[in-house]
């Protein structure tokens, strides 16, 4: 694996460019599950999140928080962010298209801050939903405080001409604090997703009522409600007790390439007391 100043940021950046005329980017899915049935038991998946992998063939993996922050400053994430873009629908209307139970399943892609300030941001994403004939529903957009921070102005404006084409809005990484009305004031919002960092302190006073006044300000606000980075059966237990609205992290498993995430698809809509094949 590649650490963080193994190289110069000129290097990385001409391979990183380099990877992306060969196409040597790949997307991984991490899905969001429903949190649902009895107690501390994952439900059916209701969305995966898109996520770039690059594996360098001399340098092995490179982690997505070295060459995303490089990418943004040099530029490149805006074409990385537009191939994830019609990689992810691509692949998420495959999944929709070959079972009616996976109709609705929908698909999050995050945006950077130099990606959301893109002039041309929305008539892409419309492009390419209308290549595919996606439901603009099945979309969902994250982005981050940061991102809104930076031009708020814009990114709100963004925000809206994306929202009006039918397309979700997650904010992502959002751990709470003062002033949760204020600073989701005037924000167009379909969903929430709680930050790791709440879901590993989940036991403690001080991150349950973290995690209780956000997800009491989500639901005051009609607000879907994600608890990202659940690692443990407890933390599952603990957000569904506080009527979190989905879960993803590493307790249901690592994220996977498409045929990881076609072959879980199909688990889960085999009758239940099916056999598989082979088994006893």
């Amino acid at each position: 694996m590649l650490h963080a100043g193994a190289v110069s940021r000129d290097d990385l950046a001409t391979e990183l460019l380099a990877a992306l005329d060969a196409g040597d980017l790949a997307l991984e899915f991490q899905p969001e599950r429903r949190i649902a049935g009895a107690m501390g038991q994952a439900g059916t998946i209701w969305s995966v999140e898109a996520l770039v992998r690059w594996r360098h063939l001399r340098r092995g993996v490179v982690p997505p928080d070295v060459f995303l922050p490089m990418a943004e400053e040099t530029g490149l994430i805006e074409r990385i962010g537009s191939w994830v873009l019609r990689q992810a629908v691509a692949q998420v209307r495959t999944w929709q298209a070959s079972d009616p139970a996976y109709a609705g399943l929908s698909v999050a892609v995050n945006l950077s801050p130099r990606e959301l300030a893109r002039d041309d941001l929305v008539a892409d994403v419309r492009q390419v939903l209308a290549e595919h004939d996606m439901e603009p529903g099945t979309l969902t957009v994250e982005i981050t405080e940061a991102a809104l921070d930076r031009d708020r102005s814009v990114a709100t404006a963004t925000l809206d001409a994306l929202r009006q084409t039918g397309v979700r809005i997650a904010l992502d990484d959002f751990v709470g604090g003062q002033d949760l009305l204020s600073r989701l004031h005037g924000v167009p919002l379909d969903a929430l997703k709680l930050d790791p960092s709440l879901i590993a302190g989940l036991g403690s006073a001080d991150a349950d009522d973290a995690v209780r006044s956000v997800l009491s300000t989500a639901r005051n606000l009609g607000l879907q409600t994600i608890g990202e980075g659940v690692e443990t059966r407890q933390q599952l237990i603990a957000l569904r007790n506080q009527g979190c609205d989905l879960a993803q992290g590493y307790f249901f498993g690592k994220p996977l390439g498409a045929a990881g995430i076609s072959a879980v698809l199909r688990a889960e809509r085999r009758p239940r007391g099916h056999p598989t094949s082979g088994s006893r």
